[in-house]
């Protein structure tokens, strides 16, 4: 990130602007720094723009779409507006809309990392969008802080565990009665890999790569670096097992 926005971010730091934005070439993704030249955490950017949606809806039911590996603070954030969250795997978006909608929730936003789409304005992953809203919520809170100071940021780590393709599928299945099994204070989710959520708001998941020979270890809580060793160890005994 910071080789390719690292002008931006100088930029910010150095001068009097509150915020940057930066987008990608066709600007369906978006990525925020704050007032010190830092870029602020995609999750916490989806957290305060799902946390709006949801407070501003009239509805009964306003729900809010994102992805397995998506923080517990917007699940915080939204509950705390009155909404509720639904997930769907990685880039199916669209997927997780419909199937809210069928199921007859008001689908009020929707995001992974760094890509929103605000249903208010159409169903299309949309930066531009995301900027001007973002921009109207500072000017309207007096500051990017006063946005953020709600939301828990929690430390976050990602790791690799090698897998070979083959052997995913026996794996995961593997993982999906150990995880529970060495975690039993969590709730476990098994649609989109293995996620486990914990009473301290702190959630780990794990899931294959669709890409590469590994399965992913996605952790966050304030003593992260425990919690990822102790995962990654279930996953390594169980990538050995198989």
């Amino acid at each position: 990130m910071p080789e390719t926005i690292g002008d931006l971010m100088e930029f910010v730091a150095e001068g009097d602007a509150a915020f940057g934005i930066a987008h990608d070439g066709d600007a369906d993704r978006i990525v925020l720094v704050d007032g010190d030249g830092d870029v602020v955490h995609e999750d916490t950017v989806v957290a305060v723009l799902a946390e709006h949606y949801a407070r501003a809806s009239d509805a009964d039911d306003p729900v809010v779409v994102t992805t397995p590996n998506a923080s517990a603070r917007i699940d915080e954030r939204v509950a705390d507006a009155g909404g509720r969250v639904e997930r769907v795997r990685l880039g199916a978006l669209h997927e997780g809309i419909a199937a809210a909608r069928a199921d007859g929730g008001d689908v009020v936003f929707a995001a992974e990392p760094w890509k929103h789409v605000h249903t208010a304005f159409g169903g299309w992953i949309d930066g531009v969008a995301s900027a001007a809203v973002l921009s109207r919520l500072v000017a309207d809170a007096g500051g990017l802080g006063a946005l953020r100071d709600p939301v828990t940021e929690r430390p976050y780590r990602k790791v690799s565990v090698d897998c070979a393709d083959d052997a995913k599928e026996a794996v995961m299945a593997q993982l999906a009665e150990d995880l529970p099994a060495a975690f039993p204070d969590a709730d476990v989710d098994t649609e989109y890999g293995v996620r486990l959520e914990f009473p301290d708001a702190s959630w780990t998941l794990v899931r294959p790569s669709g890409t590469e020979p590994y399965v992913r270890v996605y952790a966050e809580s304030d003593d992260v670096d425990e919690l990822v060793e102790s995962v990654a160890g279930v996953v390594e005994d169980a990538v050995a097992a198989a």
